[in-house]
């Protein structure tokens, strides 16, 4: 009776996987077919996580294109009835306020990209809710579609890295993210009081910044004196040799440990020297500007390890 009654489960199993399975299936051809209808432009990528050849494999991945048209409740409908899927990247498309709150029932959700997204707003207002989210951990943001100081992303609570490209921050928008461990900036405009407000992060480790120019040197020596930072990634025009002054001069055995500096402009080797005084475990730097060797080894003989590469006009 024993092995009648585990046979039964197995088969129930079995029955119930190849069930969810092929729900899935007719949901993605339902998409597809909306999506045919409605915005032909658009394309729809899935990606199956790899499964033992006893359990069928379930959605993981998917990404919507719609080259910038309006894509339909309905497809939105369809699209959340994937309710495993880990990872969502919207590109180029615009969506109800309705659609994008609903993004909240994908309870599995690790990681969402917005590139260049619209949300269409149901009301005057410029204030827009995020949706619940509670295993989100990675946010990629392309998009200016509101203003960051309203994105709340503080109510997320497994949020840890968030990757902003192009998102102006002209203000301390972000102090309230006080449970991100890695932030990533790209493009767009930081403000002094911006950088200032990071240092009061207490779980950020890594900061990346590209290509961000208009930064005070006293902006950097609030930086420095981070207490939980421990690397500190910078690339394009970000800094200069004023900065990295500033940078050094409230650099503790506290602050970040490893400085990276790549594709930089304006960094000299005279700039690079201030970083004899700091605490750091690992440099690695590229600049455009000409290092001497005398500047690469008095470098070297302080921070052991140190990388540095310079390729004049």
């Amino acid at each position: 009776m024993r092995k009648l009654m585990l046979g039964v489960t197995i088969l129930a199993v079995a029955f119930g996987l190849r069930m969810g399975l092929y729900r899935e299936n007719v949901t993605v051809n339902r998409i597809r077919t909306l999506l045919a209808e409605h915005s032909p432009a658009a394309s729809l990528d899935i990606d199956f996580q790899s499964a033992p050849a006893w359990r069928p494999s379930r959605v993981e991945f998917v990404e919507l294109r719609a080259a910038r048209a309006k894509v339909p409740d309905a497809v939105f409908d369809e699209l959340l009835k994937l309710t495993g899927q880990r990872s969502l990247v919207l590109n180029q498309l615009a969506l109800s306020e309705r659609s994008f709150l609903r993004l909240g029932v994908l309870k599995s959700l690790e990681r969402l990209e917005l590139d260049d997204v619209q949300v269409i707003l149901s009301h005057d207002e410029q204030e827009l809710a995020v949706p619940d989210f509670p295993n989100l951990e990675t946010l990629v943001w392309r998009t200016r579609f509101f203003d960051v100081l309203k994105l709340r992303l503080n109510q997320l609570p497994k949020l840890s890295r968030i990757h902003f490209y192009g998102v102006d921050c002209e203000d301390a928008a972000l102090e309230h993210l006080t449970q991100i461990t890695e932030l990533h900036i790209a493009g767009g405009v930081v403000s002094d009081a911006t950088l200032t407000s990071l240092r009061q992060l207490p779980r950020l480790q890594t900061l990346i910044l590209e290509d961000i120019a208009g930064i005070s040197p006293a902006a950097w020596a609030e930086l420095s004196r981070s207490e939980s930072l421990r690397h500190l990634y910078l690339r394009g025009l970000t800094i200069d040799d004023e900065g990295l002054q500033h940078l050094v001069d409230e650099h503790t055995r506290r602050s970040f440990r490893a400085l990276v500096i790549d594709q930089n402009l304006v960094v000299t080797g005279k700039g690079l020297l201030h970083l004899e005084r700091s605490h750091l475990q690992k440099l690695s730097v590229y600049t455009l500007k000409e290092v001497s060797d005398e500047t690469k080894q008095r470098l070297q003989s302080r921070i052991p390890g140190a990388r540095i590469k310079s390729s004049s006009w």
